[in-house]
């Protein structure tokens, strides 16, 4: 499955985590099977959350 595809996987997730359609612990699951999840891509997520990334 193409990167681009599971991200988009993952960000309907957290909008179902966010509607209250699925708990927090089915999302780690879930990223946990795709082999993708939030924890790897903090820095994309900060940016297209905040429009910047904080340095560290």
């Amino acid at each position: 499955m193409p990167l681009e595809s599971k991200l988009i996987i993952l960000g309907q997730m957290h909008y179902a985590m966010e509607r209250g359609d699925l708990t927090i612990k089915e999302v780690e699951k879930l990223e946990e099977l795709l082999g993708v999840g939030l924890k790897n891509y903090r820095q994309a997520m900060e940016y297209a959350v905040f429009g910047y990334v904080e340095a560290e």
